[in-house]
């Protein structure tokens, strides 16, 4: 669910993409002002319509289950999740827009950076290719904290950047594709991606990260 905040100062209205800051910004103002807490209810922002928890989760859902039978599982998961969703893999993307019943826009060509095209399904944030997008969101993780790449993966790390509380579905199905040798050593193991890049959401940005696999 989207979630606007109006400013009961300006009657400004504070859009999704800067909820967070700004809102968290606008009460601990009133919090460090002593005419708030002489009488909270006097300057309380009352037009302020929160949902935290889902303005602060992020669902990231990378892979394949390894038993097909469990598709339905993975759609339903996603569907339940109340916050913000990401889904990193063409095969991923694939089934969930056909266990929930929805289309899949693929733009057309690779990005400035060259990984393979976003695409767009309705009800999430990001729907991107899966190994090679997850391995550079990994390099642009470790390296200084401003990203500014505008690629799938500078996408994607924005968004990890942006949530507190992140959650991931690790799909554990054989890719065919990912076991050819003739590919470069780069194309590591989703799983092993994932652990790494998760590492450094923990220490480098203190999200509280969890890992689910199925």
């Amino acid at each position: 669910m989207d979630v606007l905040y109006k400013d009961g100062d300006n009657g400004a209205i504070i859009m999704p993409d800067d909820r967070n800051s700004r809102a968290k910004g606008y009460l601990c103002a009133r919090f460090a002002n002593p005419k708030f807490m002489e009488n909270p209810t006097d300057h309380y922002p009352h037009h302020i319509i929160t949902d935290t928890a889902a303005s602060t989760s992020l669902l990231v859902c990378t892979g394949a289950p390894a038993d097909r039978n469990d598709d339905g599982k993975l759609a339903a998961r996603v569907k339940e999740f109340p916050g913000r969703k990401a889904v990193c893999g063409g095969t991923t993307s694939r089934i969930i827009a056909r266990e929930l019943g929805l289309q899949i826009e693929v733009e057309l060509g690779r990005d400035n950076c060259g990984l393979p095209p976003l695409s767009r399904m309705d009800g999430f944030d990001l729907v991107t290719e899966g190994v090679l997008t997850l391995g550079r969101t990994r390099e642009l993780l470790a390296s200084p904290p401003k990203v500014t790449e505008q690629s799938a993966a500078g996408r994607l790390a924005h968004l990890l950047i942006d949530c507190d509380d992140i959650r991931f579905i690790v799909g554990t199905r054989l890719n065919p594709v990912h076991r050819d040798p003739s590919l470069p050593v780069e194309l590591e193991k989703r799983g092993d991606i994932v652990r790494e890049i998760c590492e450094i959401l923990r220490s480098g940005f203190g999200k509280n990260v969890t890992v689910a696999y199925l």
